[in-house]
């Protein structure tokens, strides 16, 4: 499989990460989905939130998966929009003439 790969100079990389992540909203804690609101909140045993599986190099690896193949969508779409709308434009052959005129 092709591999599609950039180089971020190592000093820049918490900026890129931070970025991004800043950008599509990262959030080190996530709501914790084995809360129990039926249950007093305590942080060891019944916490709201939890430290987010994902970490944001992670994440922004996913993020810039997800926005390719969403420009690769686009582009599909675009380009099988218009192959579709110039095969209905040449799939049009009729001859409409005026009665009232002779030759």
């Amino acid at each position: 499989m092709a591999q599609f790969c950039v180089e971020i100079p190592d000093d820049k990389i918490n900026e890129v990460l931070n970025a991004i992540g800043s950008q599509y909203r990262y959030q080190a804690e996530v709501a914790n989905p084995d809360f129990d609101d039926q249950l007093p909140v305590d942080p060891d045993t019944n916490p709201q939130t939890i430290t987010n599986p994902e970490n944001i190099a992670q994440f922004v690896n996913r993020k810039t998966r997800e926005w390719l193949i969403e420009n690769v969508k686009a582009h599909n779409a675009k380009v099988a929009a218009a192959a579709a709308r110039q095969a209905a434009l040449d799939a049009v052959n009729i001859d409409i003439t005026d009665p009232q005129i002779t030759p």
